[in-house]
């Protein structure tokens, strides 16, 4: 078992991602584990409620103190267990991260199916707001050209829920089917 097991997170700590996500079990295995909290780096605050503030947590206000903390020795056999899905608004999150060549692990377990809306009424959305949508194509194009020019290493081991996510590219370097 890795002895420091890091989850990085864009929601805040509460009893339930404790929960589902096994902290107190890896504590109580005497794994050393810190969670997170970049909420304030990759998007705008909101109340949630149920929140905790264990000794673990660890909260960043600024995009150096997250990198002074990758570059920290004792952060760096660590696993990363991802809490926060690849896009363009965490681009810069994870090509930090590769910089520093930090072993990152994901749980693919989100593709519920849903009923698209009609294209018709897709294209008006788009369209109607074409500065979102030219910096949204803009922000997409960067996070895509990120992961083509290898600015932002592979997930070392992406583990997938599902049929449907078992046959898309995960972009790791192994897949686990679960």
């Amino acid at each position: 078992m890795a002895n420091k097991v890091i989850y990085i997170s864009e929601n805040r700590l509460t009893d339930k991602i404790s929960r589902d996500w096994f902290i107190d079990f890896l504590l109580s295995k005497n794994v050393q584990v810190e969670f997170w909290d970049v909420v304030t780096l990759v998007r705008e605050e909101h109340a949630e409620t149920g929140t905790i503030s264990p000794s673990f947590l660890r909260t960043f206000l600024t995009i150096r103190d997250f990198e002074d903390q990758l570059s920290n020795s004792e952060n760096k056999n660590a696993t990363f267990v991802m809490l926060i899905s690849y896009c363009s608004r965490v681009a810069r999150i994870y090509r930090m991260m590769s910089r520093h060549r930090c072993r990152m692990v994901f749980i693919s377990w989100g593709s519920m199916p849903f009923n698209p809306l009609p294209k018709l009424q897709y294209l008006f959305l788009q369209v109607s707001h074409p500065i979102a949508l030219i910096r949204k194509t803009l922000q997409a194009a960067k996070a895509i050209a990120f992961r083509k020019l290898g600015l932002v290493q592979p997930f070392d081991t992406v583990f997938v829920a599902g049929q449907t996510l078992a046959t898309i590219d995960q972009y790791a370097s192994r897949v686990i089917p679960i």
